[in-house]
């Protein structure tokens, strides 16, 4: 389901959304989070059955949602690592949800236990608790270049697709 495109107010003025724990709000997040992830799946595909957002452009967007996010909502996101159990290698950039879940464009929402079981012994994560571009450019192996898995990743249009499912929580949280 492609999303639908339309003008938004800039949101440079509007005060962040204060989340609460309640249901209504979780079951929100999660139906919108969860648009957003088919839709970002539907515009960029699979690639061997995989999602191709996540296989090169997975820190590109991460950095978006994190920046996207931050700014309409107060209670913070931020930005993790997927990292091999001999630190060589970065498998996975994604987002670290304000109630400790994680979330990334291919997938959605996942707990800790289901990435840990996905993943070898001894990987780990590590949470970039403060916003830092260039260990974010290391982790990623840079955020601007080729996909080769997801050739036709924008970054405008990914913008664009965010910026829709994220003005609509912070509207329907209103």
């Amino acid at each position: 389901m492609e999303p639908e495109i339309r003008e938004t107010n800039s949101i440079e003025d509007a005060q962040p959304v204060q989340l609460s724990n309640s249901g209504k709000n979780k079951r929100e997040i999660r139906l919108v989070l969860g648009n957003l992830k088919d839709s970002i799946n539907e515009h960029y595909g699979l690639y061997e059955g995989a999602p191709c957002i996540n296989s090169g452009p997975c820190g590109n967007f991460a950095n978006l949602f994190y920046h996207k996010w931050n700014e309409r909502f107060d209670q913070k996101v931020s930005i993790s690592f997927i990292m091999s159990a001999d630190s060589s290698e970065c498998y996975h950039v994604l987002i670290k949800l304000p109630n400790d879940d994680y979330y990334d464009g291919g997938n959605g929402i996942l707990t800790r236990k289901y990435i840990i079981k996905g993943y070898e012994e001894g990987m780990y994560i590590i949470d970039m608790l403060e916003y830092d571009l260039e260990l974010l450019e290391e982790k990623s192996y840079g955020l601007v270049r080729e996909y080769p898995r997801c050739p036709n990743y924008s970054v405008d249009e990914t913008a664009d697709i965010i910026d829709i499912y994220l003005d609509r929580l912070r509207i329907s949280l209103n």
